[in-house]
């Protein structure tokens, strides 16, 4: 992880690919659970997991189950997120 947070290029493609992947599998279609899942990694991220398949294998024991979808706050992701995420999503 990048100072202050910030994903850098090859960190934001896994970022995407774990949600991606994540709400593939799953069949998560709902914009407002994948926002949820987003979040999820997000909080991963900032705890410095970095690695694809430690955050997939997080996500699917859903370690952060305990964050009511009520407690989590909104999340505005930036556009470039958003296509890097739907890139994914589409195979690319």
């Amino acid at each position: 992880m990048s100072t202050y947070g910030l994903a850098d290029p090859d960190q934001l493609s896994i970022l995407a690919k774990a949600i991606s992947d994540h709400c593939s599998k799953f069949e998560i279609v709902d914009e407002e659970e994948r926002e949820r899942i987003a979040l999820r990694v997000f909080i991963l991220f900032g705890c410095g997991m970095t690695d694809l398949v430690q955050l997939s294998t997080e996500l699917e024991r859903g370690c952060s189950d305990n964050l009511s979808a009520e407690a989590l706050p909104r999340v505005n992701v930036a556009p470039e997120f958003e296509e890097a995420t739907r890139t994914h999503s589409r195979g690319a």
